[in-house]
């Protein structure tokens, strides 16, 4: 009942396929997004975690080779040299602030080089000089401007409480928007 119930957590197609994982951010041609790797990778370590319960013991091995592939692509397509961090897709030069999920959702640690070099390009380039950040700046085939969003309720941009998100990067002389709402809508 329970397997069946929770179907099967294989995809159609291989890993590094765009198709078969994405969450469509864009219109434009498909790509493989990091972020969309990464929530495969968050499903595959919480279903192993949770085999037992799902009578799904056997199926463990197959999901660790799995997220393992996605771990590997992540690490070592995911990354941009040139951009100096973590970037919205494989092979891209393009930041996107959900990269900051690496650390909250266990992938790497909080204080490891490559994670914080991705924090502080996100303050630096996705922040607005009200502190608000934005998720990327990429063209996205969209109408309209990107929306920002608050970090969170913190009262600067960059919090230094929550170690989750290691060191706080510089703020960049930008202050935090007195604005009540926690994010804008596209413009």
């Amino acid at each position: 009942m329970t397997r069946s119930h929770h179907g099967d957590a294989r995809g159609s197609g291989p890993v590094g396929s765009p198709d078969r994982d994405a969450i469509r951010h864009q219109t434009r041609e498909p790509r493989d997004f990091l972020y969309s790797k990464l929530m495969c990778w968050v499903a595959l370590d919480r279903a192993v975690a949770l085999a037992d319960p799902l009578d799904s013991s056997d199926r463990v091995e197959a999901w660790k080779q799995t997220q393992a592939q996605i771990r590997e692509a992540i690490l070592t397509r995911g990354w941009s040299d040139r951009a100096g961090a973590f970037t919205q897709s494989f092979g891209s030069d393009e930041l996107d602030a959900s990269n900051l999920m690496l650390p909250l959702v266990g992938f790497l640690p909080a204080d490891e080089p490559r994670v914080l070099a991705t924090i502080n390009a996100t303050g630096e380039r996705l922040t607005d000089d009200r502190g608000l950040v934005y998720r990327y700046r990429s063209h996205d085939g969209l109408e309209g401007e990107e929306g920002t969003f608050l970090l969170s309720g913190w009262p600067k941009p960059w919090p230094e409480p929550d170690r989750r998100l290691g060191p706080a990067p510089s703020s960049h002389g930008r202050q935090p928007s007195s604005t009540t709402s926690a994010c804008s809508l596209r413009r």
